[in-house]
């Protein structure tokens, strides 16, 4: 992840943008450790799962009834 970071900023990443992007990247990781799917394993049908899984967490928050 080391080098998407130092990527980010060349093409005019803010640091709080690379700090948030990285905290993206944070929260899928640990969905696939939860999940048991290693990154080798990741394929379209799990991110799709793991945007299900966001949306669906999203709304819980922003909708607490």
């Amino acid at each position: 992840m080391d080098g998407y970071i130092e990527f980010l900023p060349g093409i005019g990443y803010s640091a709080s943008s690379i700090k948030q992007h990285v905290r993206y990247i944070e929260v899928f990781q640990s969905w696939l450790i939860k999940k048991s799917i290693s990154e080798e394993q990741c394929n379209y049908p799990e991110l799709i799962h793991f945007i299900d899984d966001a949306m669906i967490y999203y709304v819980s928050r922003t909708n607490p009834n």
